[in-house]
């Protein structure tokens, strides 16, 4: 598609960083050039600094991450398919959202996540420490 037709969202800089195997990377490409959104290709392996960067901001190293601007969208933390994505995008959503407010709620899905995580250890704890006495018995 003709550079010229794509959308450059509100002249906003939007960049994919993507890995050459990643099937999903080139779904979501795809996806994006069929509904003209402009955005730059950023392989991991050609941009090491930058996805350091982001992994070290983020804690998660998954593509195809977005980056808009100054924020950084991750597959299943940000959006869920590339129609959310899209929506995000057209929507302009992600420039609205008040990052302490984003903070608090990142905090919130954390703290949930580790409680769950803590009760499945505890689970799994238990199961061992009752298989241990029924076999020394």
């Amino acid at each position: 598609m003709n550079v010229e037709k794509k959308l450059k969202m509100n002249n906003k800089n939007i960049k994919i960083y993507t890995l050459g195997n990643c099937g999903y990377c080139k779904t979501v490409k795809a996806f994006l050039n069929t509904n003209n959104i402009e955005f730059e290709e950023c392989p991991t392996v050609e941009y090491k600094n930058d996805w350091n960067e982001i992994g070290y901001l983020t804690g998660m190293s998954t593509t195809p991450t977005i980056v808009i601007e100054d924020k950084i969208l991750i597959p299943g933390r940000d959006f869920r398919s590339p129609d959310h994505l899209l929506n995000i995008i057209m929507d302009n959503t992600v420039n609205n959202i008040d990052d302490s407010k984003l903070i608090l709620e990142r905090l919130k899905t954390l703290t949930y996540n580790i409680y769950s995580a803590f009760g499945r250890i505890d689970t799994i704890l238990k199961q061992i420490e009752n298989n241990t006495k029924q076999n020394e018995e």
